[in-house]
C-alpha cells in the first residue's frame, strides 16, 4: 500500500508525493525543517503546523486516536454513560479539529489518517477475526466490517450525538479512502449501503 522508503533523498524526488510516506512524526519534521530551511516553502510551513496539531510531544497521532475514539462509543448508551459518552465525541472532535474550517493541507492529513486507519484494520487480527477470534473472516465479511466502522465513525455516531455538521468533510473523505484501497471498493461500499441504510 505504501511505499518503504529508506532515505531522505528518496522522500525529496516529486515531493510532496511521497510526504506521507515519512514516519514515524521525528523523522517527518527533520525532513519539514530541513526543507524549509532550504526553500522557506508555504506549504512545507503549513505541513510543520499541521504536524504539531496532529501529533503530540511523543509522537502519538491524535487524528488517529480522534478516530479510534469514535469507532468505540456506543450510539445508544445506557442513561448512566451517555453524558461521558457525549463528552468523548466532544474531545474526538477537538482531536481531529474538525471545527476548523479545513484547507488543502488538513483535507490530506484526513486523508492519510483515513487511509492509515483502513490499514491498520486490515492487518489487526482482532479486527480480522470471527466470533471468539478462532476463525478468520473472508473477504466480503472484512470488507462488510470496515464499511461498517466508516459509516459508524461519520455517519451514525455523528447523527446519534447530534454533530452531524462537523462530519461532512471527513465523511467523503473517509469513504472515497475505503473504495480507492479494496478491490471493488466502488461495488462494496454501494451493496453496504443498501444493505444499511
Amino acid at each position: 500500500m505504501t511505499l518503504k522508503r529508506d532515505n531522505y533523498a528518496s522522500y525529496l524526488d516529486d515531493w510532496p508525493d511521497h510526504y506521507f510516506e515519512i514516519s514515524p512524526a521525528a523523522k517527518k519534521r527533520e525532513v519539514l525543517l530541513d526543507r524549509l530551511e532550504e526553500f522557506n516553502d508555504p506549504g512545507d510551513r503549513r505541513r510543520l503546523e499541521l504536524l504539531d496539531l496532529r501529533y503530540d510531544k511523543k509522537g502519538y497521532d491524535l487524528f488517529l486516536r480522534g478516530l479510534v475514539n469514535l469507532a468505540i462509543v456506543r450510539p445508544n448508551p445506557g442513561f448512566l454513560t451517555r453524558k461521558s459518552e457525549a463528552q468523548l465525541v466532544q474531545e474526538c472532535i477537538d482531536d481531529l479539529h474538525l471545527r476548523e474550517e479545513p484547507d488543502e493541507y488538513m483535507l490530506a492529513e484526513y486523508d492519510d489518517v483515513c487511509r492509515f486507519l483502513i490499514r491498520l484494520d486490515f492487518e489487526d487480527k482482532r479486527f480480522t477475526t470471527g466470533t471468539l477470534n478462532i476463525r478468520k473472516l473472508d473477504e466480503n465479511a472484512l470488507a462488510n466490517k470496515i464499511a461498517a466502522q466508516v459509516d459508524k465513525i461519520t455517519r451514525v455516531i455523528p447523527q446519534a450525538y447530534g454533530v452531524s455538521e462537523y462530519f461532512t468533510v471527513i465523511r467523503p473523505i473517509m469513504t472515497r479512502a475505503y473504495q480507492d484501497m479494496l478491490v471493488n471498493g466502488p461495488e462494496l461500499w454501494k451493496n453496504y449501503l443498501e444493505s444499511h441504510t
